[in-house]
């Protein structure tokens, strides 16, 4: 029962993704525009850039890693989700916005799945180190590689490229509010003894 109510949410927005497959005509008017002013549209745009893709592959590869961590965030703090998603949402977004410039768009659910990565990170290093670690040297050499080839690892098309910045953010923060929590957590006395975004070549 507990593994199906922790399925809701991440079913709920990743199906919120998969509107903007089906209806494509819409993507533009939600994906992040780098050229465009930074007007009210901003606003929105930075939470719905990350439910609009490129490609079907980048969707499918971007929602099953979504489902799967999302999913293992519910299931050991349920309330630690919507949080972190709209604060990874905006936060990469505006990093993205900030210090990308030379992209045309941003579209992709993959800054907010290695939000979701970081946050479990933190919360499973010390009981499962053994397990933690090479997914962490592997999130850090996936980052380099895409730093070097400019290509998604798991996503790779000519349609779109890696965003290697949108993923150090989101993992920057997950760790944060994952660290936040344990801070609270320790304080109160309650505490206890993979991805792809893209933008277009325009």
């Amino acid at each position: 029962m507990k593994s199906a109510n922790s399925i809701r949410l991440p079913l709920l927005f990743s199906a919120m993704a998969l509107i903007p497959m089906l209806l494509p005509e819409f993507a533009p008017y939600l994906e992040l525009r780098m050229a465009s002013p930074a007007d009210w549209t901003l606003l929105y745009r930075c939470f719905t850039a990350h439910f609009v893709h490129f490609t079907l592959q980048h969707f499918v590869s971007d929602a099953v890693v979504f489902l799967i961590l999302g999913w293992l965030v519910c299931r050991e703090e349920k309330g630690a989700f919507v949080p972190l998603l709209l604060f990874s949402s905006f936060a990469v977004s505006l990093c993205v916005f900030a210090g990308c410039r030379e992209l045309y768009s941003y579209r992709g659910l993959s800054g907010i799945d290695c939000a979701l990565f970081g946050w479990l990170a933190v919360r499973y290093l010390p009981q499962k180190r053994g397990i933690m670690l090479p997914l962490l040297a592997g999130f850090c050499l996936k980052t380099v590689w895409e730093c070097a080839t400019g290509e998604a690892l798991f996503a790779g098309t000519d349609v779109f490229e890696a965003v290697p910045a949108a993923h150090l953010a989101g993992g920057l923060c997950g760790i944060i509010l994952s660290g936040k929590l344990r801070v609270w957590r320790a304080a109160c006395g309650q505490e206890g003894g993979i991805f792809v975004s893209g933008y277009s070549r325009g």
